[in-house]
């Protein structure tokens, strides 16, 4: 399907079924699933400003039905999202601007994938350690422990008491509204530099920086995602970088996966959804690292095509004319054995960051998919919910 705004051509097919992967697991980790979503889009042909500003429109409708469903679960903690907001606004419109500035310079695609790369590796193994963390204290305290709420650093600024100290009754705890905005702000400013609701890095925030459990952390974030995700998409849209048709496409898989995903958080202990959120975030950082690794082959042929064109004397305008045409660019390519094999070293390595992108969503999706069926199953003939 032909996207007008960004002029690329798009299948329909894989845009619907990333919506519905992304909607499972957007709804059962409480992130829009744009660390995914984003680099998917931009692997099936937009470029990474219209897949950022995309991404955040489709996670608007998504994030709401995901929403509602924690809150009935009673996973929500209203005020303190509604305080979160306060900073993640003025941080959105910062890490957007950001994407601009970096567009016009031309350094837009690598930046944000090498930033990509760094933030999802680093959380990934946070979170890992997390899990093996609270499985050692479940051997070591004989009895299942069903999720860890709050460190070290989460009981040193809840005992801060610099007013307006916040009473979160959902959550169970006061804390200073001055530890409240800086998180909301930094996290605000990623989304909007990663083209993200903020949920892969919110949700660990809330845990380790504000102290909620898991669960309370997943319901929150997403209830925030729908106003940052808004706001995001509203300045995206107001820099022309939103393309409706591919965002309207995904939401229809998303708002099915959305319910799904959401569900599944009954019937999962807190600290397990850990251990998944780890594998999601480390599988998603290697398949941003091939597709970094297949931009650079990419451009050492483009350099050396240049070189080649500047040599026989043509200028930049009449270069950059020859090299936006692919049929000129595959005749240029026949000319050198090098290139070819950079050229074809480009395309297996963005083979394989789609692949692992596509079986990492597809597997989680099932994951979670068989646990809410097996939850759902087991609570019909005990009348348990398994999750707590």
């Amino acid at each position: 399907m032909y996207m007008p705004i960004s002029g690329v051509t798009v299948p329909v097919a894989p845009l619907i079924v990333i919506g519905f992967f992304v909607g499972v697991i957007g709804g059962f980790f409480g992130i829009g699933g744009a660390f995914m979503v984003t680099p998917a889009l931009n692997i099936f042909g937009f470029p990474m400003a219209y897949a950022v500003g995309t991404d955040m429109a489709h996670m608007i409708g998504k994030s709401i039905i995901s929403t509602f469903r924690h809150w009935k679960f009673g996973h929500v903690d209203v005020m303190l999202g509604a305080l979160m907001i306060i900073g993640t606004t003025a941080g959105v419109e910062m890490g957007a601007r950001t994407v601009i500035w970096l567009t016009g310079l031309g350094l837009a695609d690598p930046v944000i994938r090498h930033v990509y790369t760094l933030v999802l590796t680093s959380l990934g193994f946070y979170m890992l350690g997390q899990y093996f963390y609270a499985n050692k204290k479940s051997l070591t305290e004989f009895r299942i422990v069903k999720d860890v709420a709050g460190n070290r650093l989460t009981d040193f600024l809840q005992s801060l008491r610099l007013p307006p100290v916040i009473y979160l009754k959902r959550s169970g705890f006061s804390i200073s509204l001055w530890v409240i905005l800086p998180v909301g702000l930094l996290t605000g400013y990623l989304a909007g530099f990663l083209g993200v609701g903020g949920g892969f890095v919110r949700v660990p925030a809330l845990m380790f920086v504000i102290g909620q459990p898991m669960k309370l952390a997943v319901g929150t974030d997403l209830f925030e995602i729908i106003v940052s995700s808004t706001y995001g998409a509203f300045t995206y849209a107001l820099k022309g970088t939103v393309e409706l048709y591919g965002a309207m496409i995904m939401l229809l898989g998303a708002a099915v996966g959305a319910q799904i995903g959401a569900v599944a958080t009954r019937y999962v202990f807190g600290i397990k959804m850990r251990l998944y959120f780890a594998c999601c975030i480390l599988g998603s950082a290697v398949s941003v690292v091939m597709k970094q690794l297949s931009y650079y082959e990419g451009q050492a042929y483009l350099a050396g095509m240049k070189a080649h064109l500047a040599a026989q004397g043509m200028d930049q305008a009449k270069i950059a004319s020859i090299l936006a045409d692919r049929d000129q660019v595959q005749a240029l390519l026949a000319t050198n054995p090098l290139w070819q094999q950079l050229a074809e070293s480009e395309k297996f390595l963005n083979g394989i960051s789609v692949a692992i992108m596509l079986i990492l969503a597809a597997g989680l999706s099932l994951l979670i998919i068989s646990l809410c069926i097996s939850g759902m199953i087991v609570e019909k003939r005990k009348g348990v919910v398994l999750g707590g």
